[in-house]
């Protein structure tokens, strides 16, 4: 638990407000920074613009009901723990707080400074390991559910699509692009069912000083240098100009992650994908993890896809040399057939001439069985 801890009291009876502040003032083990707010809206208004590490909330207040306050306060505030304070002990409703989201639940005639410096100590801990245990059961749904799709789906547009939703969902993003490399010019992902290349103005090239390029080529220097390969760059006070040109909503911003999306058997990178945040922000190991998981997906996607591509076109091909084999077949029956028809022509007239003479007849044999 943090030394220094702001909290939230929301309490309208000031002699209940009293009592709580002097159970904090006696307390060497955290310095508490005690806020009051008399009504719900107040505290949540309040909730909304400062950083708040625990909350303790009446029930009983002037604009809300017993039933709604603290339902209310998880929906605007869900990250936030809550320790619900009320003047009635009641073994049920307590139960009934707790199940709905409230850390404790203390009864304020029973209140002492031991039971509430322990209580909002252990909501804090609590509070953290049940987000920690939340995002982690994100993350690895949202892995479980890009790679089925990456198994199941021929359609990259639906795959590079999900893929950009789970990564800004999960981490809490406001955008996100993929540019693909082709030919040293980096071409921006608009949706299209297939891999766009050749029919997609270029975003940046490779060499200059874009983001793309500058991570790519980092990218390619540890690999040629032996080390691990670097794959998530996290960008940092970034100069607007240097974000991919083809999103605006993208250049706003100065804080953000990109990956590079490649797959071990592949000389060169398939290109780069971009998250960015309107806030300031550090990404986790576990969110750098993450985002690489799922970037391994899209890579193996974008692999599968030029396989595929690569297999119609050979499938073609060969369609067309069969095609040209039937056309030539066809056109040499038909030139050596036109002379042998010549032949047996006159070879029956010969026959007609001729036809007692047993070495003509013979020959004339010899010349039908073999053009006939």
């Amino acid at each position: 638990m943090p030394q220094s801890l702001n909290i939230l009291l929301i309490e309208d009876n000031d002699d209940h407000a009293q009592m709580i502040a002097r159970h904090l003032g006696r307390t060497d083990e955290v310095k508490p920074r005690l806020t009051r707010r008399q009504r719900l809206s107040e505290g949540l208004s309040h909730l909304t613009q400062n950083t708040v590490d625990v909350l303790l909330l009446d029930l009983g207040l002037p604009d809300s009901t017993m039933d709604s306050t603290l339902p209310v306060a998880l929906r605007e505030s869900p990250d936030t723990p809550i320790i619900v304070l009320s003047s009635i002990e009641d073994r049920e409703l307590a139960v009934r707080m707790v199940h709905q989201g409230a850390q404790d639940y203390l009864c304020k005639s029973e209140i002492n400074t031991d039971q509430l410096i322990r209580s909002i100590r252990y909501a804090i801990e609590r509070k953290e390991i049940q987000v920690k245990l939340e995002l982690q059961s994100k993350r690895s749904n949202a892995v479980a559910e890009i790679t089925r799709m990456a198994i199941s789906e021929r359609d990259f547009g639906a795959i590079a699509s999900k893929y950009i939703s789970l990564v800004t969902q999960v981490l809490n993003l406001n955008a996100g692009e993929i540019l693909l490399l082709k030919r040293q010019h980096f071409v921006p992902w608009t949706g299209s069912a297939n891999i766009p290349f050749d029919d997609c103005p270029p975003a940046a090239i490779l060499g200059d000083d874009s983001i793309p390029s500058q991570i790519v080529q980092q990218h390619q220097r540890s690999k040629e240098n032996r080390h691990s390969q670097s794959k998530v760059f996290q960008l940092q006070d970034t100069p607007v100009e240097k974000w991919p040109r083809s999103s605006p909503q993208i250049g706003m911003s100065a804080t953000g992650i990109a990956t590079v999306i490649f797959t071990e058997h592949e000389l060169n990178p398939y290109g780069v994908s971009f998250f960015c945040s309107q806030t300031s922000r550090t990404f986790s190991v576990e969110e750098i993890e993450f985002i690489e998981v799922v970037t391994n997906t899209i890579a193996t996607a974008i692999s599968q896809n030029r396989l595929e591509a690569d297999l119609i076109d050979k499938l073609n091909e060969l369609d067309n040399a069969h095609r040209r084999k039937d056309e030539f077949l066809a056109t040499l029956s038909h030139e050596l057939r036109t002379p042998l028809n010549v032949i047996v022509g006159y070879s029956d007239i010969i026959g007609e001439i001729e036809p007692g003479k047993k070495e003509a007849r013979n020959a004339l044999n010899a010349i039908n069985k073999n053009t006939r």
